[in-house]
């Protein structure tokens, strides 16, 4: 090398937060409010270039040309320290060739004798098969044979499909050039904002067919469909690429300015899937071929579904998206005199037969298009029953980021990632809605258990919830991550719980605290997926949480009250 770089991690200087696509550095605020660092500083660790412990490959490795370890791509983005053990982990993102740990970690004292190399965390194997990037969780099964469940898992970072089996109780691998980013589209335009997001593999769908089932994805930097059977995906002996030629199956192309975030099909085989540039809801009859005249335009809007970021088909055939302009906030900021966020909705039976005519296209196989009903749009948002003495907290900071509707009700979370949010979960009623701009929200189950100043004890309120969802059992579950940002700028709270809501009854039915087995330090356990024997063993739920930034999931038994983890 021609010089040396000096990398030097300073205390207080960098927090890792959570972005919509990773992670990026934030300046970390000291106690007062004062974004000022102070002197003396203290340098606790520094390195010219990052080395590592007992690594599992030799020098030999890079004359052979194996890119294992290449010393001038090391580049430390973010630590944390635990204060018990003594120890700073320290992240090492692989955007390049030759990193041999992403997660790793250093003693405080070893760093008063120099340079210490970095220990990988947990050890390399995990290091090598990388968890981090996985960010949704698609569940195969049916309802009589329930322990022969599998769990598809997109890692758009790695560009892979992590498969999980409930009955082997193992995990493997599926790699496939469809799985790759298409770089010809990874770059994006919305509302005259321009950003890159290079995503590999980003979306699983499973056809409603038990037998012969097909799991389609797609990256989100791509304007194309992929296709696989289940069946090849289940078996391990396959993974990583020991499958036929022909298992893995380009449908077609979408569309210009096609790149869609997450899809979802029907009963009736008709695939939904968001458009990020075009603002808009697209169907395509998965009996038909994939190709720009056989995908309908379900509901496009550029106010309502600016970058529409979630969508989900529930259990009656409604089809729910969530618009909430997430790259403009990142990059822009949000125009508090616009509407930002919205929530629509469709009946896909209205949809599909809402006349003569379109019922007969769609059994040729020519249209899936309908029209989606807008039901609520923010320029921000407010609540509804605070007392004129609560005060203190900022409209703009309060980001609508999960919904799910159940009998009649909307239920909207948003998370503590900003200061000065007053409620995390909320409640709207659909019948007594007065209007749909701007509906005011109802913190749920009552004020008191989502304002941080509560007078309630801390285990009876909520700190942080990202994403709900509806059981067959009429209880709505969630993660509080217990993590908020303060005014400060700075990171508090405590461990996270998973709760479960009777909705019949509006009461707590289950709250159960992270035990100490289950380490989720960086608060990522965002969303949840409730599976339920059979459907009708409520008291035999299983809860399944992927944490985003360690590349686990977390299982949590309600029979057992246990809750484990998988790596």
């Amino acid at each position: 090398m021609k010089s040396s770089v000096s990398v030097i991690l300073l205390l207080c200087s960098i927090v890792l937060i959570g972005s919509a696509q990773g992670y990026v550095a934030r300046p970390h605020y000291v106690a007062g409010g004062n974004p000022t660092l102070p002197d003396p500083f203290e340098v606790v660790c520094r390195w010219k270039q990052l080395s590592y412990r007992d690594p599992p490959r030799s020098p030999e490795d890079q004359l052979a040309g194996q890119d294992y370890y290449i010393a001038k791509n090391n580049i430390p983005t973010g630590f944390s320290k635990h204060f018990q053990s003594r120890r700073i982990f320290v992240t090492v993102p692989r955007r390049t060739p030759g990193i041999p740990s992403t997660v790793n970690f250093v003693f405080e004292d070893e760093c008063r004798n120099g340079s210490p190399s970095l220990r990988p965390y947990p050890d390399y194997v995990t290091n090598e098969l990388e968890g981090v990037g996985l960010i949704s969780m698609t569940v195969d099964t049916n309802a009589y044979n329930c322990d022969d469940a599998h769990a598809y898992m997109p890692n758009l970072e790695l560009r892979n499909l992590l498969v999980y089996s409930l009955r082997r109780n193992d995990i493997w691998t599926f790699t496939h050039p469809f799985m790759q980013p298409d770089m010809a589209n990874a770059n994006y335009v919305l509302d005259g904002l321009k950003f890159g997001f290079p995503d590999g593999i980003f979306s699983v769908a499973l056809s409603p067919n038990v037998n012969n089932r097909i799991a389609f994805f797609h990256p989100l930097a791509s304007l194309q469909e992929f296709s696989v059977p289940t069946r090849v995906l289940k078996d391990k002996s396959l993974s990583p690429d020991k499958y036929a030629p022909g298992d893995f199956k380009d449908l077609g192309v979408r569309g210009r300015q096609a790149q869609s975030a997450t899809h979802d099909i029907d009963q009736r085989g008709v695939l939904y899937y968001t458009e990020i540039q075009t603002n808009s809801i697209k169907c395509w009859n998965t009996q038909t071929a994939l190709k720009p005249e056989n995908v309908g335009t379900v509901y496009e809007d550029a106010e309502s579904l600016t970058y529409p970021n979630d969508l989900e088909i529930d259990p009656v055939g409604d089809i729910w998206a969530m618009s909430n302009r997430l790259p403009i906030f990142i990059y822009r900021g949000l125009n508090p005199d616009e509407y930002n966020f919205h929530i629509v909705r469709g009946p896909s039976a209205m949809l599909l037969h809402q006349t003569l005519v379109f019922l007969l296209s769609f059994l040729l196989g020519t249209s899936c298009a309908g029209e989606l009903k807008e039901i609520f749009k923010w320029k921000q948002v407010y609540y509804e029953g605070i007392p004129p003495e609560i005060t203190g907290y900022d409209n703009y900071n309060n980001v609508p980021m999960g919904v799910t509707h159940h009998k009649g009700r909307l239920f909207v979370a948003i998370p503590r990632r900003a200061p000065n949010v007053l409620s995390t979960l909320n409640v709207i009623s659909l019948s007594e809605a007065k209007s749909t701009e701007s509906p005011l929200l109802l913190p749920y189950p009552s004020l008191d258990m989502n304002r941080l100043d509560s007078s309630l004890p801390q285990e009876e309120r909520f700190t942080s919830v990202y994403r709900m969802r509806m059981d067959v059992c009429d209880r709505l579950w969630f993660v509080d991550t217990g993590r908020y940002v303060t005014n400060d700028g700075s990171m508090k709270g405590h461990p996270s719980v998973v709760y479960a809501i009777d909705t019949t009854t509006d009461t707590v039915a289950e709250r159960f605290p992270y035990p100490n087995n289950v380490l989720d330090e960086n608060g990522a356990s965002i969303s949840v997926a409730v599976d339920i024997p059979n459907d009708k063993d409520c008291g035999g739920a299983f809860v399944y949480i992927p944490n985003l930034a360690d590349g686990k999931i977390f299982v949590f038994s309600l029979r057992e009250k246990k809750m484990w983890e998988f790596w």
